[in-house]
């Protein structure tokens, strides 16, 4: 004959709350933790899910048990629910309007409010970086001043003969020869491909002759290594030491 049975003392004992002293969370009535039962099987125990049993069906596991362990294995017996998955977090809600300045006859009170209001309300958000535009092609090349510059390259047509002493004359093509107060500096576009670029060897200052027909002179420079790139263009720049007009003679053009 089964006799009543009352829940143990270790299921009726009230929650105490006041913090552990190894600093560990304080037991939840409203959301128990999992319990392994006989860890020490062979199967190393079974793992109950207080979410998995209804009221009802601890109820009969603890009709007829004398024992906590009883109560387990009988919860063991019996067919568990599903755990419903938690609801999804709601997204977060988007910050208010600022609120409009007070009114200009507003008394100190009002005003005391507002600027209250304003400290504790959270700050507008960021607004997202605007990438900057990628750069697009040049519009207008002629706005450059670089007649030989365009979209796309050009063979150079600026021809340079030099005399090189020991080495005779050397015929090179540049995209553009220019005549400063002390240099003489030689432009090459490097996106041209099909050319060759002429880089005059470092003679320190040992002079060098320079005649450029299109500009009608003839240069004695010095070289002495100086070349620098900017962007597609090389830039080779020769210490004039003298000047004088072209010599039909010495260099012609082809």
């Amino acid at each position: 004959m089964a006799r009543a049975f009352s829940p143990p003392s270790w299921a009726s004992e009230p929650n105490v709350e006041k913090p552990l002293l190894d600093g560990s969370p304080r037991f939840n009535p409203s959301d128990p933790g999992p319990v392994v039962v006989d860890p020490g099987e062979a199967d190393g125990g079974w793992v109950i899910h207080w979410q998995q049993f209804t009221n009802e069906m601890i109820r009969q596991a603890m009709h007829n048990a004398e024992t906590p362990e009883e109560v387990f294995r009988n919860l063991r017996q019996m067919k568990p629910q599903s755990v419903t998955a938690p609801a999804p977090t709601p997204a977060a809600a988007p910050p208010p309007p600022p609120l409009p300045p007070p009114p200009a006859n507003a008394s100190p009170t009002e005003q005391l409010l507002w600027q209250l209001v304003q400290r504790l309300s959270p700050p507008p958000p960021a607004p997202a970086p605007v990438p900057a535009p990628a750069p697009g092609p040049v519009a207008d090349w002629s706005s450059l001043k670089m007649a030989f510059l365009g979209e796309k390259p050009q063979k150079a047509q600026r021809q340079v003969y030099f005399e090189l002493p020991g080495f005779g004359k050397h015929l090179a093509r540049y995209h553009e020869v220019i005549e400063s107060q002390h240099c003489v500096v030689l432009v090459y576009d490097t996106r041209y491909e099909d050319g060759t670029q002429y880089l005059p060897p470092d003679w320190g200052e040992q002079a060098i002759v320079l005649h450029v027909p299109h500009l009608h002179r003839t240069f004695s420079v010095a070289s002495m290594g100086l070349n620098y790139a900017c962007g597609v263009l090389d830039f080779v720049v020769l210490i004039k030491q003298q000047a004088s007009p072209l010599d039909s003679q010495s260099a012609r053009e082809e």
